[in-house]
């Protein structure tokens, strides 16, 4: 019997208002490491977007590497990465040779040949995994002037089908796959991009050949199962990207392979290392804010200080947001011990400016963004246009919540 564990978007190198998250993830690759040794897992899935960007810092390439270099230490478990749609591949794949010496395998782009990869290992092969890595446009298609929409979809959809099928062939042996792509109907939050222009690329969950006994995906950040298949999952991130997925619950996937397949494939839960919490509130009051945080950190607490959004529905003047938040910070002290909260910030309605106030895109009050706000300012110029219909405008509200989520703002 094998065990595996499958994971997906960690995003190492991800700030969130100009805040790293690099302590959940030294918090997170504790867990991952007592949960292998624990369990006694034979195989490591990461299905992609390993970094948050291209690009990514030194403070992210040292945490991965650092990782790698525990895990070695204390298990001889096989470790399978493959590209997501935020890594680079040629980044990914620059020391391949010297970690496929550890038995660490990275796969950052579709080998001109499909290869397999043996669990547990290559001398006594007990199951086969198809590592696909995230597919590009020009890895599916040769684009053609004049397409429609459906057509390019067709051919996005066609092109995936086809690497799958490459892979699925018949075997003795079970065989997995993992994969960095959009399932259709698939719960997104607001901190994914989108693949392929459009979400063209979703790929129809019937699309799947029916030789793989479990396909791990990365991408979405929900964990959840596509299309009432449960053997094809989303482990999702294990750590909340945005205040989005505030409410989700996190997790990694144990999956067990015995020679007649698929016997095994739990969830299992990731603590909350720092809580992300999203306030809602109608009335423009410290006090007010102050209980709605004390009965979400009552309801579940963790282990780093709570980071706090508060999204205001309703219109409000700078002086009333100044006097609130000062009664914010005076009234946290009586907040009790293990209930540490940091407010990031707080996103007023476009709001009609009391008489006096200064029009400042710069302007900005305590550690929390007013007028300086992209959000508030950018919805303050949609509201002042006249060019746009609905359906245009909600498309670019879209578009721009998207492109601030992409680069942590």
């Amino acid at each position: 019997m094998l065990r595996i564990l499958h994971t997906a978007d960690w995003h190492l190198g991800k700030t969130l208002d100009e805040r790293d998250r690099d302590e959940e993830h030294g918090l997170l690759f504790d867990f991952l490491l007592d949960r292998i040794v624990d369990e006694q897992v034979d195989a490591l899935l990461m299905c992609g977007d390993l970094f948050d960007s291209a690009n990514p810092p030194q403070r992210a390439l040292a945490q991965y590497y650092g990782f790698l270099s525990r895990l070695r230490q204390i298990s001889h478990c096989r470790v399978i990465i493959i590209a997501g749609n935020h890594d680079s591949p040629a980044l990914l794949e620059a020391p391949r040779e010297l970690l496929g010496g550890m038995d660490i395998h990275v796969v950052g782009k579709v080998p001109a040949e499909p290869y397999l990869l043996a669990l547990p290992n290559e001398e006594s092969p007990q199951a086969y995994v198809a590592a696909v890595p995230f597919l590009r446009d020009g890895d599916l298609r040769m684009g053609v002037s004049g397409q429609s929409i459906a057509e390019i979809q067709q051919e996005l959809n066609d092109g995936i089908a086809s690497v799958y099928e490459r892979y699925c062939r018949e075997s003795p042996l079970p065989l997995l796959a993992m994969g960095h792509l959009t399932v259709m109907g698939s719960e997104k939050s607001q901190s994914e991009r989108e693949i392929h222009i459009g979400g063209l690329g979703a790929l129809p969950v019937s699309r799947f050949p029916e030789g793989f006994c479990y396909i791990a995906l990365g991408h979405l950040h929900r964990p959840q199962h596509c299309g009432g298949r449960s053997h094809i999952r989303y482990s999702g991130s294990p750590i909340p990207l945005s205040f989005s997925e505030a409410n989700d619950r996190k997790e990694i996937r144990l999956v067990e392979i015995t020679e007649d397949g698929l016997k095994r494939n739990e969830g299992m839960v990731i603590p909350d290392f720092r809580r992300l919490i999203r306030i809602e509130s109608s009335v423009v009051d410290a006090l007010c804010w102050m209980k709605q945080i004390n009965e979400a950190l009552e309801q579940r607490s963790s282990r780093l200080p709570a980071w706090i959004e508060i999204q205001l529905n309703l219109p409000c003047t700078d002086v009333e947001l100044r006097q609130a938040m000062d009664d914010l910070a005076k009234g946290a002290e009586w907040m009790g011990e293990g209930k540490a909260f940091e407010v990031l910030r707080i996103l007023p309605m476009a709001r009609t400016l009391s008489e006096g106030a200064h029009d400042d895109a710069n302007t900005r009050v305590g550690s929390f963004d007013t007028l300086g706000d992209p959000r508030w300012m950018f919805e303050r110029r949609l509201a002042q246009t006249t060019l746009l219909d609905d359906q245009q405008t909600e498309v670019l509200r879209r578009l721009f919540l998207q492109m601030l989520e992409q680069h942590g703002s």
